[in-house]
């Protein structure tokens, strides 16, 4: 009977999930594994955390500005941006908006960041924020960005957060840091090649 009420509740946490993440976890798992790891995580913390760092080609004074001038437009226009969640074969766009937060020392300027799954489903919902901090070299800084989500559906969704979930959220935070990477380097460049053709181009 045990045995049953374990493979109805899998069931019904795969069908939940749907047949995409039901094919990734038993790419990895058998279901007697994805059974024990159900029944186990009610004893874990609920909330999972993210860390996450990238290394931009851009000094960190500049780096601070162009972050400003890209996420205050985004606020300032209650603009949503449209981020793919990614983990092996499993996708879901998700929802990012974001808000300029307040550091009590008024060192750093963090923002905060939040983003929800697109047309709902069994993902959570993530609140964190984003920072620019100096590196070991002037010549680069370093985009930090740390928060934390509940894993939906319970238990079930917290084994499933164990398996694929977190990697899931890992892989987005990544793929934010690259995008705002990208947008501040670009800047950086062109502004760079301005300079050096008005110094051999004077007017």
């Amino acid at each position: 009977m045990a045995a049953l009420s374990l493979a109805a509740a899998l069931a019904n946490f795969t069908e939940l999930l749907g047949r995409a993440c039901e094919r990734e976890l038993l790419r990895f798992f058998p279901k007697w594994s994805l059974a024990i790891l159900a029944s186990t995580a009610e004893w874990l913390i609920m909330t999972t955390r993210v860390y996450e760092r990238y290394r931009t080609n851009c000094p960190y004074v500049r780096a601070r500005e162009y972050l400003h001038g890209a996420l205050q437009g985004v606020v300032d226009n209650q603009r949503t941006v449209t981020l793919t969640l990614k983990a092996g074969t499993l996708e879901k766009p998700v929802l990012v908006t974001y808000e300029r937060g307040e550091d009590p020392m008024r060192f750093d300027e963090p923002w905060l960041v939040h983003w929800t799954p697109k047309d709902g489903g069994p993902y959570p919902d993530f609140d964190g924020e984003i920072i620019v901090r100096a590196d070991e070299s002037y010549r680069s800084a370093i985009l930090e960005l740390r928060g934390e989500y509940t894993p939906p559906l319970g238990t079930f969704g917290q084994a499933f957060d164990l398996l694929v979930g977190s990697r899931i959220a890992a892989a987005t935070a990544r793929t934010l840091l690259e995008q705002i990477a990208r947008i501040m380097e670009t800047r950086f460049c062109n502004e760079e090649a301005s300079k050096t053709l008005l110094a051999k181009h004077p007017a």
